[in-house]
């Protein structure tokens, strides 16, 4: 949902989306037309069926359906494009991505995809872990890269584990001392730290001044920070959330996904607007069948 919602504006910054839209709040046509999903949304599906199919991670299978789905017109990227190239010309799926860019790419390619992982996993920490470090190499082998996706999966999972109508509310504090433990990096230690002091300091901070400290590029590091600040910040609401999140510009279609993957995991699709849900792309594997991976998640989770 946040991937489509935040699609039309990708690339633009910040202070262009608020001159030429006010603010965004519904679909909108873009560079594909309204409610259409990108790589990131397409790349999510193929890990959730991969999944499913194999009971677990099997990252040849999974390599093999990033490949099968592979739709060139969605907007993947080119280190994307060369590792699922280098797979289907007979390189190991867990080979192909070191060898780019002489390291791996730090891209949010694995995190942007990472969420059913959380939600398998939701209950099982260390199981969680394990599956977001290997299902992020098969694309993204530097370490920048694999971090962004543990976080990204931790986050999916700690808010999957919150029960609003038990407790009510969020413990913001509690969430981020937990993503601080989990975070091995400077990178990200430090801009975690950043989002705990931005959401318990005073509220003096301006959207420029995130902007500045937390990023919105796409690198790992520049992003994924960026969407869980967005989901605390607005964890009150699915649509506050991912709105504030495309609102901030820059990669506006990653960070709207893994924003809206936190708000989603806690709310459920209860909190998804309606109008949202009707405008987004139901072909063969749009809506209809996302909301089936869900299902199927949860069946395999609870056997």
């Amino acid at each position: 949902m946040g991937d489509a919602l935040g699609m039309p504006v990708e690339g633009m910054p910040h202070n262009e989306i608020e001159q030429v839209y006010g603010s965004i709040k519904n679909m909108m046509d873009g560079w594909l037309p309204k409610g259409s999903y990108t790589d990131d949304t397409q790349l999510m599906i193929g890990l959730a069926e991969s999944l499913i199919e194999c009971r677990g991670f099997s990252g040849a299978h999974m390599s093999r359906q990033f490949i099968s789905n592979f739709e060139p017109h969605r907007g993947y990227g080119p280190g994307t494009i060369r590792v699922l190239n280098n797979v289907k010309e007979g390189q190991g799926w867990h080979e192909a991505a070191s060898h780019l860019y002489g390291g791996g790419s730090y891209g949010n390619g694995a995190a942007m995809r990472i969420a059913p992982v959380g939600i398998l996993y939701y209950d099982q920490p260390e199981k969680l872990k394990q599956v977001a470090e290997v299902t992020s190499r098969i694309t993204h082998a530097h370490p920048l890269g694999v971090e962004g996706a543990v976080l990204q999966a931790t986050a999916v999972g700690l808010a999957a584990n919150v029960d609003l109508i038990e407790s009510g509310t969020l413990n913001k504090i509690d969430f981020i001392e937990q993503l601080i433990a989990v975070s091995t990096l400077d990178e990200y230690q430090t801009k975690l730290d950043m989002i705990k002091s931005f959401i318990t300091g005073p509220k003096n901070h301006t959207n420029n001044d995130i902007i500045s400290a937390l990023g919105v590029g796409v690198q790992a590091h520049k992003s994924v920070p960026m969407a869980i600040y967005c989901f605390l910040e607005k964890c009150g609401s699915y649509r506050d959330a991912v709105c504030y999140a495309v609102n901030m510009g820059g990669d506006t279609d990653t960070i709207g996904a893994m924003t809206g993957a936190l708000a989603g995991a806690l709310h459920g699709v209860r909190g998804i607007p309606e109008e949202w849900l009707e405008d987004l792309e139901n072909s063969q594997k749009g809506r209809d069948h996302i909301m089936k991976l869900g299902e199927d998640l949860y069946d395999l989770h609870i056997n």
